[in-house]
């Protein structure tokens, strides 16, 4: 593997061979103990502790908390770096500004200065550090092979595997018909009136060049290229294409991470491959939602639990509709539950897969209920072999033997069968869970460009049901009508899906994320759909209004139009835009004035 990658355990389930047993029913807890990450601790402290970040001469952080500074002076706590810039705290949300990243020096003893700060009133938690792991194992000219799109039968790539090292094969077998997700009838006549959705892919980075997807890459639209400036005032300077958290510099450096989230791995790539390659362009595949533009957002090979926080914050922040977590750690983070509840609450559909053990197990994120835990199914329409299973798997999705797009001169699995898995130099295969969360989250993408605006538990229950139902999840002869730990609810199903899709629009398309605004500002949008009844436009101070305050409330269906005018006359600071119709549709947009 290679030294850029020595932290993450990668779960490369093509390195699995494809048998007939069945996963193991066990308690749902970890089945080893995670990467713990010495000598570095998040700390959370409450709002009313009025923090001061300060380095005496000693060269030792104090909070201005009396008792924490104790604990940095026995401990000789040197390195403290807040999770969020604290002089952008406008831009996020409050609940992220008294969070702490403590350098923990190699004499201490880990555990116990986690108990001490957890000892502290005005604490609200103290939890160690941990590395996720991957899970991975049209006239488009190889859309034939991807069968989990659309499944006649046809002849698609495989590897066989066999026992060593440098031995595997690449072959052509034949699936079920059937077993794939419903996306021929709807590539074939597409829905009108969609909009464009953004997808983050939270990963090892995105080839953004790539000839099957840079015109499907998402750009900051209040940002100007390479001039060093922070033009939208999110915290990031010229991020384009989204942010590399994965530093290799000074973690506790507060400018830490860097503007280029190329992929020098592959695992990213290929996720965002499923979800938008570009679709009727002449060349390679096309993604279960090829109108989707994709955010880069790096954190690997770092892979730390903050990291991944940041990650989902940015998500939030800068207008994703859908978040992609191919990856997991056996440990409930805190942090990153708090993040994904950030998410969830500014309405972002949460996607993860469940990880690749085969037996009954609980990774996180997939494990928090914010979240929609994918599992996989294969080419003979059962659930593939390596799905972790358990009560928290919502669906399950093509994962077995998935060609998508290759990053620029990777191979994720050369260390043991190099270029078995390459085809025609810019595609390549890998199966794992990994590619069974791109795909669901393509779907909802397409699903919320019919309906945007649409609220992430009603995706939910939509994708519940509209899955196909997987009665026998292993052929074995089983008789499990409904919901099982196995496969969910079912194999998803693109077609059904945008079926029950409500027929309303709710979309803010200007003042764009983050802007500044000032005086009479006119708010222009999406308010219509043979489903529209009436709308209201509200706004709230901050990232998460504890009050929304009335601008327009009306009947008239509006199409990429005025909604409204809003008077910012004596506001100041960051605000909410909220525009909602019906009871299912809500979309939010955050703005300076």
């Amino acid at each position: 593997m290679r030294a850029t990658s020595i932290i993450i355990l990668l779960l490369l389930t093509s390195m699995i061979a494809v048998a007939s047993t069945v996963p193991r029913v066990n308690n749902p807890s970890p089945s080893s103990e995670p990467s713990k990450i010495t000598g570095r601790i998040i700390v959370k402290f409450s709002d009313n502790t009025g923090l001061q970040l300060k380095t005496g001469n000693s060269g030792v952080v104090s909070f201005g908390h009396a008792a924490a500074d104790e604990i940095n002076r026995r401990h000789r706590i040197t390195k403290v770096r807040p999770l969020i810039n604290r002089s952008l705290s406008a831009v996020s949300a409050n609940r992220f500004k008294n969070i702490m990243l403590v350098a923990v020096p190699d004499d201490a003893e880990l555990d116990a200065v986690l108990a001490e700060y957890n000892a502290v009133p005005g604490v609200e938690y103290a939890e160690p550090e941990y590395t996720a792991e991957l899970h991975t194992l049209s006239n488009d000219i190889y859309q034939s092979h991807q069968w989990g799109l659309q499944n006649d039968g046809q002849g698609h790539y495989f590897i066989i595997r066999n026992h060593g090292y440098e031995n595997d094969k690449m072959v052509i077998v034949n699936g079920l018909p059937g077993a794939d997700i419903k996306s021929g009838a709807v590539f074939q006549n597409p829905p009108d009136n969609t909009v464009t959705t953004v997808v983050a892919i939270i990963d090892t980075g995105v080839d953004t060049d790539h000839p099957d997807l840079a015109a499907n890459m998402w750009i900051n639209p209040g940002e100007i290229a390479d001039n060093g400036i922070d033009d939208d005032h999110n915290g990031y300077v010229d991020d384009i294409f989204g942010w590399d958290f994965s530093p290799s510099s000074d973690l506790y450096n507060i400018d830490a991470g860097d503007n280029d989230p190329t992929d020098y791995y592959g695992h990213g790539t290929h996720c965002a491959g499923i979800v938008a390659a570009v679709g009727n362009n002449g060349i390679g595949i096309i993604g279960t939602a090829p109108d989707t533009k994709i955010m880069a957002l790096k954190i690997f090979p770092s892979s730390l639990t903050s990291i991944m926080a940041m990650a989902i914050i940015y998500a939030a922040d800068n207008g994703a509709d859908v978040i992609s977590m191919s990856f997991g750690l056996p440990y409930r983070s805190y942090l990153v539950e708090e993040a994904l509840a950030y998410a969830h609450e500014k309405g972002v559909v949460l996607c993860a897969s469940t990880g690749n053990s085969a037996i009954e197990e609980y990774n996180y994120p997939a494990g928090f209920e914010t979240t929609i835990a994918i599992g996989a199914s294969n080419d003979s329409d059962y659930v593939a072999d390596f799905s972790t299973i358990g009560s928290h798997v919502d669906v399950c999705a093509p994962g077995l033997a998935i060609l998508s797009l290759r990053a620029d001169t990777t191979d994720m699995y050369e260390d043991e069968e190099p270029w078995v898995h390459i085809v025609g130099d810019e595609y390549y295969l890998a199966s794992g869970t990994s590619m069974s969360c791109p795909m669901t989250a393509g779907l909802i993408a397409y699903l919320r460009s019919v309906s945007p605006g649409l609220l992430p538990e009603k995706v939910r229950r939509i994708i519940h049901e509209t899955a196909d139902d997987y009665i026998d999840p292993y052929g074995l002869g089983w008789n499990l009508p409904g919901w099982d730990m196995y496969s969910g609810y079912g194999r998803i199903n693109l077609e059904q899906t945008l079926a029950a899709a409500p027929a309303v629009r709710t979309i803010i398309n200007d003042p764009y994320i983050n802007e500044i605004v000032n005086g009479a500002v006119e708010i222009r949008g999406i308010a219509d759909g043979a489903g529209f009844e009436s709308y209201t436009l509200e706004y709230g101070e901050g990232a998460e209004p504890a009050e929304y305050y009335p601008i327009a409330g009306l009947s008239t269906p509006v199409t990429n139009d005025i909604l409204a005018g809003w008077n910012t006359s004596g506001l100041s600071g960051r605000y909410t835009l909220r525009l909602r119709s019906g009871g299912n549709n809500e979309y939010r947009r955050t703005v300076f004035v």
